[in-house]
């Protein structure tokens, strides 16, 4: 009910064609394993927080993170590529590489 008539985006859906989005690209230069447990929560829900505040702090993004568990254990990476990527963004420069 809460979804009708709303747009559900994916991770599918957050890449551009065949570039990859900013923040699948940060979990690839931060090292983030891509066990896919947790991974594709851990992007949407980085995703939601940037798409509504651009330039969170890092109480913002680990408050945001919260509720996503990650058996890998790579907290602090999650928190930098999400951060390297609102740094990208406020400063203009968001490119990802192709998919």
């Amino acid at each position: 009910e809460m979804a009708a008539g709303g747009q559900v985006v994916t991770i599918e859906g957050l890449n551009d064609g065949d570039r990859l989005h900013a923040l699948q690209e940060a979990w690839i230069e931060h090292g983030v394993p891509q066990c896919g447990y947790c991974q594709s929560g851990q992007i949407m829900s980085a995703a939601h927080l940037l798409a509504n505040n651009p330039a969170p702090s890092r109480e913002e993004i680990v408050a945001a993170m919260t509720g996503n568990l990650c058996r890998c254990g790579t907290y602090s990476r999650i928190i930098a590529a999400v951060e390297s990527v609102a740094g990208a963004e406020s400063s203009g420069s968001s490119q990802g590489r192709e998919a």
